[in-house]
């Protein structure tokens, strides 16, 4: 998992947290986009200044820059759960063998943000 996923997750833990995954986001952007705001202002969140209209997610959500699709690389990958249509493959892991503590960190903020 990507450091900087991981360090999302831990520094946010006692904040306002909205999910959202890559399939919500791109299956209906603006819509995703306004339940997005609508979760933050009741978290007093002060509400977006402006309606959000499809010309502005257009403007920020790109689906051709979609990164994280399905690898054939990956698929002989055991899978680990699955979330609706999402299935979480096993993780190549980055902590070295031997520290176990580390390791399950590791695998549980991989599986709480894999498919969100």
């Amino acid at each position: 998992m990507a450091e900087y996923n991981k360090a999302a997750v831990q520094n946010s833990a006692d904040l306002c947290r909205v999910l959202s995954s890559n399939n919500d986001v791109l299956g209906d952007h603006l819509g995703d986009t306004q339940r997005i705001v609508d979760e933050l202002t009741k978290c007093i969140v002060p509400a977006a200044p402006n309606n959000i209209t499809q010309s502005v997610t257009d403007s920020f959500v790109d689906p051709t820059l979609q990164h994280n699709t399905f690898d054939e690389k990956n698929k002989h990958k055991k899978v680990l759960k699955t979330y609706g249509d999402c299935e979480v493959r096993d993780l190549d892991s980055q902590v070295e063998a031997g520290d176990e503590g580390r390791r399950k960190r590791e695998m549980d903020t991989y599986l709480m943000v894999r498919c969100n």
